[in-house]
């Protein structure tokens, strides 16, 4: 499940298959169909809140630039995309603390995370090998806990702590094969 509440915890988003098709959707706190927020006519999923509520993160999949994150104005409906990596396929952002950054995954070389501001005039990739998934900020925004197979093709999939101070990764779980970290 996919849902997130408002910061005024006064409504919920979450993805809701309309017409085939995958689409942000609002929901009151007793479930009431509120409407749909994406107003796209591509496949919108991975919708989180900025901690104000005044912004939407997401990903979205076009026929013109394929999967690519974005962010919306929740009143205005202003949509602008982050994602400017060389990557058709990019998806679960997540904002930073702060909500001046949002880390995303694109499929390069490997599933690698990137950090953009909101612009996406910046985008940095961060990883560079392996496939790597589920990126989660600190709370203080000076690093992030994703899982990883850290280049090691066909091994299950750990923990690592990336350090946006160092630029450094520190694998933190040692799974073996059948016991592993989803």
């Amino acid at each position: 499940l996919n849902a997130h509440m408002s910061p005024n915890e006064k409504e919920i988003i979450t993805t809701i298959h309309m017409g085939g098709r995958p689409k942000i959707a609002a929901f009151s706190l007793t479930g009431n169909f509120k409407g749909i927020v994406s107003r796209s006519n591509s496949e919108d999923t991975n919708a989180s809140w900025g901690k104000n509520g005044e912004y939407i993160v997401y990903s979205s999949n076009s026929k013109d630039v394929g999967r690519q994150v974005y962010i919306m104005h929740r009143e205005l409906g202003k949509v602008s995309r982050v994602s400017y990596a060389k990557s058709n396929n990019c998806f679960a952002p997540k904002w930073s603390p702060s909500e001046d950054r949002i880390i995303f995954v694109c499929d390069l070389n490997g599933y690698q995370i990137f950090l953009a501001d909101l612009s996406g005039d910046d985008a940095v990739q961060l990883t560079f090998k392996g496939n790597n998934f589920e990126p989660d900020w600190a709370p203080d925004g000076r690093s992030f806990v994703y899982s990883s197979d850290f280049g090691l093709s066909g091994s299950p999939l750990n923990l690592g702590i990336f350090s946006l101070i160092s630029l450094t990764s520190q694998k933190i779980t040692n799974s073996s094969e059948g016991d592993y970290v989803q």
